[in-house]
């Protein structure tokens, strides 16, 4: 089964369909029985009453029944209570439609025979239980293999633009210790930014998370981009362009490598930052829940640098393997600004 017939299966398309050819099977296997099937419209009525308020809510209640075992916190008496619900609320439709909305359809009514027709709905009951049952097994195969796919091609991509990224770093790291040797003899202040260049870079290729795919200490991410900043106010002569701040403690908090050091770069990389609007970025660390903002200017339309979006949907597909359900992260613009609001729930990877 491809991934796009399995996502098929889940699409409410799919259930209107089933639905229709479903309920024109069961009315013309009865009408081969009862030809008044065939002709009697009050008997078409009354066949859809009993298929839609029965045996559809059968299948569906059985669908969510599963779905409600799913949440391992309930106890066994509570789904066992959860079960009786079901039954009770199936009989009792079952006869209502017998008992109240077949008579307003048909003239020939007869008295019910309660025991001949809870046998029979006992019967569609198991019936369409089993069916509910088959299908929510068969959607938990079905949005399990989407998963895993999706994980798969994620894997994927985030492996390609890691390998596009990278340039060879023992050619890099010699040529900057050459820079930074030269370096010492004219500008001892251009030496140390060559050497935390240096470091950066060391920080981005050579740490074992790039082979294992292991987690970074958020301290050395705050390290680093303090490093950034440091560089790029150096480069554009200018220590009043960037405000970073800090609270909390950071220490036995990990992360996704270079995922904080990506949102400071695109900042510097593609925000208008000037004495008067300085770019933000705060991290916070506060009852069990760590959390990076920013703020910056964005360029105006003649030094607007065009960038992919690469960076930002990396961070979305690593975090999304990291913290699943545990973290919200939203890059908005508005008002001539950009910004990055990031917050990840440290207390349920504990």
């Amino acid at each position: 089964m491809s991934k796009v017939e399995a996502e098929y299966i889940l699409k409410p398309k799919f259930h209107y369909i089933f639905w229709i050819v479903f309920f024109l099977y069961q009315f013309i296997s009865n009408a081969v029985q009862d030809p008044r099937y065939v002709f009697s419209f009050v008997s078409v009525l009354t066949y859809v009453s009993f298929f839609f308020t029965v045996l559809v809510f059968n299948f569906y209640a059985t669908v969510l029944f599963f779905e409600i075992l799913k949440y391992k916190k309930l106890s066994r008496i509570v789904n066992i209570l959860i079960f009786i619900v079901l039954i009770l609320t199936s009989s009792a439709l079952a006869l209502l439609n017998r008992g109240v909305i077949q008579p307003i359809f048909l003239n020939n009514y007869n008295p019910i025979n309660y025991t001949k027709y809870l046998s029979f709905w006992l019967f569609q009951f198991i019936y369409y239980f089993t069916m509910g049952a088959g299908y929510f097994f068969v959607k938990e195969f079905v949005k399990e293999k989407i998963t895993s796919t999706k994980l798969a091609n994620e894997k994927t991509v985030i492996e390609s633009n890691l390998l596009r990224s990278q340039i060879n770093p023992h050619f890099l790291f010699n040529t900057l210790n050459v820079l930074y040797a030269k370096s010492m003899v004219y500008s001892e202040e251009l030496a140390d930014k060559i050497q935390k260049l240096s470091e950066i870079m060391r920080y981005a290729y050579l740490p074992k998370w790039l082979k294992d795919g292991s987690h970074a200490p958020v301290t050395e991410e705050i390290k680093h981009i303090g490093n950034i900043i440091e560089i790029h106010e150096f480069r554009l002569s200018n220590n009043q362009i960037f405000q970073f701040d800090t609270q909390g403690t950071f220490t036995d908090i990990y992360l996704p490598p270079l995922i904080l050091v990506t949102l400071v770069e695109n900042i510097l990389k593609h925000g208008h930052l000037t004495a008067e609007y300085p770019a933000f970025v705060a991290l916070k660390h506060e009852n069990d829940q760590f959390s990076f903002f920013s703020k910056n200017k964005i360029k105006t339309a003649k030094n607007h640098e065009e960038h992919s979006g690469v960076g930002i949907e990396n961070i979305r597909l690593r975090l999304n393997r990291s913290f699943p359900d545990q973290f919200s992260f939203s890059s908005v613009e508005a008002d001539g600004f950009y910004y990055n609001q990031l917050t990840i729930n440290l207390q349920r990877t504990k």
